[in-house]
């Protein structure tokens, strides 16, 4: 799904408001402008909004200032909101907005990156005797297969079946054997 890109004034006004610590990374997240400390987002751009993690009393300020919970797509996301359009043009109120939301995402517990290392096997799409059985290993990628029509032979003509003889070797038929002229009547 393509989003509307942030308006230019709001992301010259974010990169203007961006803390200048050296911790803060600068990254995308859903395609727009974010900002991380410690592999945690504190604040990005969605749309025509900006976007801050607050905890629980700032948050409460924040929303008595008119700004609304984050929910992208329908679903909330826990500690987002979004701010009012009158704090996002303010770039000093936008800067202690972003500072605080960083000094709140510097205290919690930095994400570990993780790193997808594969083995050549796997890579080469071979599977051992030790690998997990396929629900572990997650879905299967399925890739359409060309369908080819069938043939069209014309059906083999097969001749009738022919009435072997009668061989007189093997079984005896005595009836038919004897001639006529023996027969008791």
């Amino acid at each position: 799904m393509a989003y509307a890109p942030s308006p230019e004034p709001l992301v010259h006004a974010w990169e203007a408001a961006f803390p200048k610590s050296p911790n803060a990374e600068r990254r995308k997240m859903f395609g727009y402008p974010a900002g991380f400390v410690n592999g945690n987002m504190f604040g990005g751009l969605w749309q025509s909004s900006v976007v801050v993690r607050l905890p629980e009393d700032d948050r409460d300020e924040c929303v008595a200032d008119g700004a609304l919970p984050f929910e992208p797509n329908g679903r909330s996301m826990k500690e987002y909101v979004v701010l009012p359009d009158a704090i996002a043009r303010d770039r000093g109120r936008l800067r202690r907005w972003l500072e605080l939301a960083f000094a709140y995402a510097s205290e919690l517990p930095p994400k570990v990156l993780r790193v997808s290392v594969k083995t050549p096997s796997e890579i080469m799409g071979a599977v051992s005797r030790t690998s997990p059985p396929s629900a572990a290993r997650g879905p299967r990628k399925t890739v359409p297969r060309k369908t080819v029509p069938p043939k069209s032979v014309p059906p083999k003509s097969v001749p009738p079946k022919s009435v072997p003889p009668k061989s007189s070797g093997g079984t005896r038929n005595t009836s038919a054997a004897k001639p006529a002229a023996k027969r008791k009547a």
